[in-house]
Formats: C-alpha cells, structure tokens, sequence
C-alpha cells in the first residue's frame, strides 16, 4: 500500500528531473560555468598550487638568515689570526727579541686550544651553545685588543710575558670558537653546507685580512688593524641566535615518544615493531665510548690526515722551493694557489653533503691527494723532473682534497653516529663530535711538522713524500674496506 505523499513526491522528482526534457535542457544551460570563469578558476587552482611552494622557499630563506651572523664573525676571525704571521715578529724583533717568541706564542696558541677544546664541550653541555659561543667571542675580541694593545708595551719582559699570557688566552678562546661554531652548523639539517660556506669564507677572510691589515699598518700604527677588526667582529653580536636549540633540547629530555611508536593492526592486534630500538634510544649513552668505535675512527681520522698533509706541505714546500730561485711574491703565490683550493673547495664539499655524497667525496679527496704527491716531488719513479707548473697543479689539488676531508668528514661522522651507532642527534654528540674534530687538527698539526723534518732531512724531499704517500693510500684503502664492509653487512641484516 503506497502512501499519496510518496507518490506525489515521486511523480515531482520524476518530473523534476527528467533528464531528457527541454526544461532540463534550458536549466543546465543556465547554470553552466562560463568559459571565461572557468578558465580563471584554472588559473586560481595553479596560483594555489604554486603559492605552497614559494611560501615554503620563503620560509626556508627566511630561516637560514640566521647563519649569516656566523659566517660574517667567521671571516673576522680568521682576518684577526692572520695578522700575526707577517706583522707580529718585525714588533717583537723591534722589541729587542729574536724570532723565537713568535715561534713560542705559535706554539701555545696551538697547544691552548687542546685543553679549550674540552672547555667548549663542557660549556655547551653544562650552560647553552648560545653561552658558549658568546664567551669565546668575547674572548677573542679581549686578544684581538691585546694583540694591538701589546704596541705601547716596551720593557723587553713584560713584552714576551704579555705576548705568551695572550697566546694561550687567544688559543682558548679560538677552541672554544671552532667547536661553538661547527657545533652550531652541524645542528641545522643543511649542516654540511653551512661548513663549506664557513670553510670559505675563513679562507677569503685569513687572506684578505693580511692585505688589509698591511694597509692599516702602512697608513696608521700596527694596533689599527687588530682594534678595527675587533670592532667590526662584535657588531653583530645583537642578531646571534641558535637554530634548533629548542628542538635540540626536547629531544634530548624527551629522546621517545610513545605517539611516535610505528603501531600495525592485523585482525585487531596491535604489534610493536620498533620498541627495542626506541629503548636503546632512550637510554643515556658515554659518548666517549666512540674512541673505542673502528668505524668512528675511520670516519673522524680522516681530519687527522687532511690537518697532518697540510702540516707536511707547510713545513717541508718552502726549502724544496729554493731550487726555483723564487722571490719572496712568487713563494707567496705558491701557497696562495693551496689557499685558494682550501677556500672553494669546501663549496664543492657542502653541496655535496646535501646529497649524502660524503663516503664518495672523501674517496675523490683522498684520490686529489695522492695524485698532488705524485706530481709534485715528482715522484722518484716518475720519468720527468720537478717544475714550478706541477708544484701550482699538486697545490691546488691539495688544497680540494683536504678541503673534501675537513667538511664530508664531519658530517659523515655526525651520520655514522647518529643514523648507525644509535647516538641521539643532540647538543651533547654534536659538540662531541665538533670538539673531537678540533682535536684531531690540532693533533695532526702538533705532530707532523717535527716527523716532516725528520724525514725530508734523512731522505730528501721526494723520497720523503714517498712515506706521506703510503700512509694516504694505505688509510684511503681502510676506509674504502671498512664502508664496503659495513655496507654488505648492513645488506644482510636487511635480507634477513
């Protein structure tokens, strides 16, 4: 039995909606979308589609401008440091001492920065990266005066008691810089870029800081550039600001959450899947055991190479030079040509850290390496002598391949510790790592001018390349060993 009401309604619709009418026709005519509007709503739809994409590089730009504040005070620093190679020893010569005391401050600025090193990474870890870092630019803006101050000092004791109390504050507070500052790189996800634009311009900075600083000193007194530099350093001051630091900090309170554990259903059972790695996450780990990992020490040894070839060239290129009949311009240009690779080298590096190319870059380095050995002795099985064009050609590879070794080291290592080794990604491996870095710089450039000497004296400047050859291919094979076998386990455990 069907009620009238259903029935009229079902009659309404039917007639409503009778599709093949010319009421339906006229309506759906009326109602149709223009052209025109249809079009703009194209248009409306692709604006919206792209807006996502330009705010979303917008933002990224936006929260990048906070590095530039590290990179300008970056490149004042190493202005600052290399003044004193070419102007400090004509003052203390005229101050009545030999160049000795330029060779004793050298000397404890370096061995300073050891000690300052773990200095750093207990004032990350105890205070802030912010704190940190603050005080090691206050500390070097207090040596960078003392550096020029030191003009007007004229007793002969106090002279070198001043010199050598600055160097080794000056070394501390340069410890604490490096580490504060790669620590602060390293904490962004573009950590490997930041270190090659930092590596860059510490570069441009230590090369136009001598010219500068000349210039100042040629128009004014030798304390113009140290003050005017120091000056330029703190303005900047106001704009510093930590990336990350907050989300640093929660991780590192709160390493897992339970919202995060990756839960699967199957018939109404819920299974856990990552629980045991979440626990080995949460639990605090002795960052020092790393000394104790092969593959950390593969991975950060290679800064040990790169600090003790560059050691190597310093110390032993100059007398190897002397059969050139060279002026003291053409020696300059010589080492300039390797300022120039350790300068834009590490572009080249942080770009490719974006990509996850370390593994691949440090091998190319290392290959930079070997090839600069072989051609600049040359090498004595080689069957051509020695020229001033090989010598430009081996010091520029040197300087991209230890360039390659200095960034993609870093970051490899930060990976390996956190991706492999289960280290949670906050300030305390971050500084770790970065002070570790330090150290092995410093240990590489403590150590390797005296075993230079030793070997060029014995054995000539060739022969004596020949060992730092071997240790550079010998170390270059560990390492391809060690990541290949580490690759292929890391397959099999997959497989399994």
């Amino acid at each position: 039995m069907s009620s009238p009401l259903l029935v009229q309604v079902s009659d309404g619709s039917r007639s409503r909606f009778n599709y093949g009418s010319a009421e339906f026709s006229q309506h759906r005519q009326n109602n149709s979308v223009p052209e025109h509007c249809g079009d703009r709503l194209q248009n409306c739809t692709e604006e919206a589609e792209e807006s996502p994409k330009l705010s979303s590089f917008c933002e990224k730009l936006r929260g990048s401008v906070w590095g530039l504040a590290y990179v300008y005070q970056t490149f004042w620093v190493a202005a600052i440091t290399s003044l004193l190679a070419p102007f400090f020893p004509a003052l203390a010569a005229f101050r009545g001492n030999n160049t000795w005391l330029f060779g004793a401050t050298f000397s404890v600025f370096h061995v300073l920065m050891l000690p300052g090193s773990f200095l750093a990474e207990i004032l990350i870890i105890k205070k802030s990266l912010k704190f940190a870092y603050l005080i090691a630019i206050t500390g070097f803006t207090i040596y960078a005066s003392l550096c020029g101050a030191i003009y007007w000092i004229d007793d002969e004791n106090s002279f070198v008691g001043v010199a050598i109390f600055n160097a080794a504050f000056g070394g501390t507070a340069m410890a604490i810089f490096l580490v504060s500052v790669v620590t602060v790189f390293t904490s962004d996800s573009n950590g490997g870029l930041w270190m090659g634009i930092k590596e860059n311009v510490s570069g441009i900075g230590g090369l136009l800081g001598q010219v500068g600083g000349g210039f100042f000193i040629d128009h004014w007194k030798y304390p113009t550039p140290f003050f005017a530099f120091a000056i330029a350093l703190v303005l900047v001051i106001p704009f510093i600001k930590v990336p990350r630091s907050g989300s640093l900090e929660e991780r590192e309170e709160s390493p897992v959450r339970v919202d995060e554990v990756n839960e699967e259903c199957d018939q109404g059972d819920i299974v856990l899947n990552d629980t045991h790695s979440h626990l080995q996450h949460s639990q605090p780990k002795n960052r020092y055991k790393l000394l104790l990992d092969p593959m950390f020490l593969v991975n950060i040894g290679h800064v040990v190479m790169s600090s003790c070839l560059a050691a190597y060239n310093d110390a032993t290129l100059q007398p190897y030079l002397v059969q050139f009949n060279l002026s003291s311009t053409e020696v300059g240009a010589v080492f300039t040509v390797k300022s120039c690779g350790l300068s834009f080298g590490p572009l080249i590096a942080g770009m490719l850290t974006v990509y996850k190319m370390e593994q691949f870059y440090i091998l190319f380095g290392h290959v930079l390496i070997v090839i600069a050995l072989l051609i600049v002795g040359p090498a004595p099985f080689l069957p051509f002598q020695s020229s001033l064009t090989l010598i430009y050609i081996g010091q520029l590879l040197i300087g991209f391949g230890c360039s390659a070794l200095n960034v993609c080291s870093i970051t490899h290592t930060l990976r390996y510790v956190t991706d492999v080794a289960g280290y949670p990604n906050d300030l305390k491996t971050t500084s770790f790592i970065s002070s570790s870095a330090c150290r092995c710089l410093l240990l590489g450039g403590m150590i390797m001018p005296p075993i230079a000497a030793f070997i060029v004296t014995g054995c000539g400047y060739r022969k004596g390349s020949m060992f730092v050859l071997g240790t550079v291919s010998f170390f270059m094979l560990i390492t391809a060993g060690s990541w290949l076998t580490s690759a292929l386990c890391a397959s099999n455990a997959g497989f399994e």
